[in-house]
């Protein structure tokens, strides 16, 4: 039997899987996502939450994942390992966000997200796992100012390198996009304009 595939998790938030889910989209990620994400520069902590993340994905039949780890280099270098020691075909991403109001420990500066983004796919391509590769991954156009857009299409267009994101969840979320980007015609068009919409 063919294994199954998963083109979206978020194996940081594995820990309180199924819990939380009490508020809208946007609070739900600065009240519960942001804080336990900032968490995952503790290496031990990560490799305990990503471990029981791949092992269980595994135990239920995806043997192909697509992940979103955090912020944080050497913890998402440590999934890329993890996926790999268990045998599970990965695409891996360091997330991106140079905006983030709510919990302000937790974001990058423009130019600390690209150096890492370019320090994480360097590294992971390094180890030449035959089943785990990088994906460029904006967390999604709220957390990401125009020009880190502009310079991970550009990341992922000259390393022949899959993107990862997310686009309209709710209203709320769209309403947001129309503010932040007020010269894109839709959320959508603000991926295009950065060359995050690939074939």
């Amino acid at each position: 039997m063919p294994g199954m595939v998963d083109t979206h998790i978020h194996a940081s938030q594995y820990s309180y899987a199924g819990t939380a889910l009490d508020m809208p989209l946007l609070q739900w990620l600065n009240t519960y996502t942001f804080p336990v994400e900032s968490r995952f520069k503790d290496l031990q902590f990560a490799h305990n939450v990503y471990t029981q993340v791949v092992k269980r994905t595994l135990r239920n039949g995806t043997t192909t994942a697509c992940y979103f780890a955090t912020i944080h280099t050497d913890s998402s270098l440590l999934l890329g390992r993890i996926a790999h020691d268990f045998g599970q075909r990965a695409l891996v991403g360091k997330v991106c966000m140079d905006r983030n109001s709510s919990v302000k420990h937790y974001k990058e500066t423009s130019q600390e997200s690209e150096n890492e983004t370019y320090r994480f796919i360097k590294e992971l391509l390094n180890q030449k796992y035959p089943l785990v590769k990088p994906v460029v991954t904006p967390r999604f156009a709220p957390s990401c100012s125009e020009a880190l857009l502009t310079q991970l299409g550009a990341i992922a267009k000259n390393n022949n390198l899959h993107i990862q994101s997310h686009i309209s969840e709710n209203t709320e979320e769209v309403k947001l996009v129309k503010e932040l980007f007020p010269d894109s015609e839709s959320y959508t068009d603000v991926y295009h304009k950065s060359n995050l919409l690939t074939e």
